[in-house]
């Protein structure tokens, strides 16, 4: 289930992976509602039983995710659009105010790291560095530069 984090069909297609963030997820809920749910998680995943989860659409999707192009391997996301609010997924992630580069897997970290780093390179400008993560404040200059890179705009 946790290398099926990186697979982002994940948010528009059925599957196991959907069903359990469908149960156990701890998107908008205040810091101390979560202990509960995460609780709740890790004994549904201790249980043995995770194989029995049905396969679901991710429940939080409104409607379909909008894909802008893709740089360096990694799809580019409007965030604004059908977007789960699962921050640590993998991919660009164009926000109003920032975009973040992300990866919910560990081994995978200095790629997002490498991949920042040659934007902030190119464009003169530095991100926040936090785990699996980087989140560039210079949202425009990033975006224009992303488009013109991908779609040749």
């Amino acid at each position: 289930m946790v290398n099926s984090q990186n697979d982002i069909t994940f948010y528009w297609k059925k599957s196991q992976l959907a069903a359990y963030y469908n149960r156990y997820s701890t998107d908008n809920l205040k810091y101390a509602e979560r202990q509960g749910v995460i609780k709740e998680a890790v004994a549904f995943i201790t249980s043995g039983k995770v194989f029995d989860l049905p396969e679901e659409y991710l429940t939080e999707l409104s409607e379909p995710c909008k894909i802008l192009g893709f740089y360096g391997g990694f799809p580019i996301f409007d965030s604004s659009i059908g977007m789960a609010k699962l921050l640590s997924r993998l991919g660009i992630h164009v926000d109003l105010e920032a975009i973040m580069i992300s990866t919910p897997m560990d081994e995978h970290a200095q790629t997002v790291y490498a991949l920042a780093k040659e934007i902030e390179d190119k464009l003169v400008i530095q991100g926040f560095y936090k785990k699996n993560r980087v989140v560039i404040a210079e949202r425009q200059k990033v975006f224009d530069f992303l488009m013109k890179s991908c779609l040749g705009r």
